[in-house]
């Protein structure tokens, strides 16, 4: 078994490795909650899964742009320190993003008869769901504040 050989570790590199490691585990327990903080300020979920849906296309695209950009000018430590502020503002900003305003009451509407039962939803229901409505047996109206 061959033992590992600190000798081929690229010294110049071990600060950018650093970078890269504490970036990640900084970020790495937040962006699986940012679903559920926008969902807490309004945000439906056809809307948050769009954003994590393009979210790994445009970093796709961004990645190898930005990377020609800085090679082509030869400022790659500029495009560099760009990228980190601009990501740290948007996580900073994430804190004063405003809810999304209420349009109305959002409504179920429960029927039944003898032989089926019917739930309809108004579509900026998310935050109804059906146990608002399961104790009720006849016609109904709730209205989800």
């Amino acid at each position: 078994m061959k033992m590992f050989n600190l000798k081929k570790i690229n010294v110049n590199l071990l600060p950018m490795k650093g970078h890269y490691f504490l970036w990640n585990a900084g970020t790495a327990p937040v962006v699986p909650f940012m679903s559920v903080y926008a969902k807490q300020l309004g945000f439906s979920s056809f809307i948050v899964g769009i954003v994590y849906t393009v979210l790994p296309f445009s970093g796709m695209l961004a990645k190898p742009l930005m990377g020609a950009i800085a090679d082509r000018y030869r400022c790659q430590k500029l495009i560099f320190l760009i990228g980190q502020i601009v990501a740290a503002i948007a996580f900073l900003c994430m804190i004063f993003l405003p809810e999304v305003p209420k349009t109305g009451n959002s409504k179920i509407h429960f029927s039944c008869d003898n032989s089926e039962a019917a739930l309809k939803t108004c579509p900026n229901s998310d935050t109804c769901t059906f146990e608002h409505v399961r104790d009720k047996v006849i016609d109904s109206e709730v209205t989800c504040e």
